[in-house]
């Protein structure tokens, strides 16, 4: 949710008021005491899926957007929850600048993956902007004795630390904070006597909600997609897989980036990505989702 118009946008005012924004342990006297991200729209928080009064809000948003175009499903990205800071943005939110001289963010993202595969040690720092905190005993991260990865857990999510209205933390709940925002909308788009207003046109119809994070059981509730990947013959030949794999995690509807994601450097020649895209669009028609 956006926070770049705290006075007037209505819904940051009412989420504000109820108190259901996922709050800040590491910076509780900065904005309000919610923890603040940066993403597309600029300075941003986060509503708690896990708490009633949050979902109403959500179905405002919902309706609203359905009175101004009506749709028949809706595409939920970026639902990890993820930013542009690592954790937590703080009182200042940085500019999307790279220190290094990069030119697009698949530039961005290789400079990162041959960075992180160099051995530099638990003091090693990455400078670039959305990669800034070279330990995970960083206040705005929680204080983890290993990483399941290269990267610290909180790189370009939210700080495990984060606590939710109950006072529970983002550790705990980060795997399910995806599905529990697919559970909110499905329920505004199907249940007819929690939500009496538009969209209730798709009551009784099969929803379409596309979400970029979900978890065991959210195939009930929406579709997934696998999110970026490259555009080489390995990422078509591994979609296979990833899309088998989440029909039997219970997600029948699933598929990845037809064509790939980013470029590769594996693919440069403009002749073989044509026929690369042109052999994984057949491919496609044999996924449950093509995108």
């Amino acid at each position: 949710m956006s926070a770049e118009d705290p006075i007037e946008n209505e819904y940051y005012v009412k989420a504000n008021q109820a108190k259901v924004l996922l709050k800040s342990t590491a910076y509780p006297e900065d904005n309000n005491g919610w923890l603040m991200q940066k993403l597309w729209p600029g300075k941003a928080v986060f509503l708690d899926f896990f708490n009633q009064p949050a979902v109403d809000i959500w179905r405002t948003g919902l309706n609203d957007l359905w009175d101004k175009i009506p749709y028949d499903g809706i595409w939920l990205d970026l639902n990890e929850a993820s930013g542009d800071c690592n954790g937590e943005c703080g009182a200042t939110i940085p500019n999307n600048t790279a220190s290094e001289s990069v030119s697009s963010w698949y530039d961005k993202f290789e400079s990162l993956v041959s960075t992180f595969s160099d051995d530099g040690g638990s003091d090693f720092t990455n400078h670039t902007w959305y990669k800034s905190y070279n330990n995970q005993s960083t206040p705005s991260t929680y204080n983890l004795p290993f990483s399941p990865g290269k990267d610290i857990l909180t790189a370009s999510l939210l700080s495990l630390n984060a606590t939710h209205v109950d006072g529970e933390t983002e550790y705990n709940l980060h795997s399910l904070f995806g599905h529990a925002e697919c559970m909110a909308t499905h329920k505004v788009f199907s249940d007819g006597a929690y939500n009496t207003k538009s969209p209730r046109a798709m009551e009784g119809l099969r929803t379409f909600i596309l979400s970029r994070s979900t978890f065991a059981g959210s195939g009930a509730y929406a579709q997934h997609w696998l999110g970026d990947n490259h555009r080489d013959w390995d990422n078509m030949k591994w979609s296979i897989a990833g899309t088998m794999n989440f029909n039997m995690f219970g997600i029948p509807m699933v598929g990845p980036d037809t064509c790939g994601f980013y470029e590769s450097e594996k693919v440069k020649n403009v002749t073989e990505q044509k026929e690369l895209c042109a052999r994984w669009i057949q491919l496609a028609t044999f996924y449950p989702f093509a995108r």
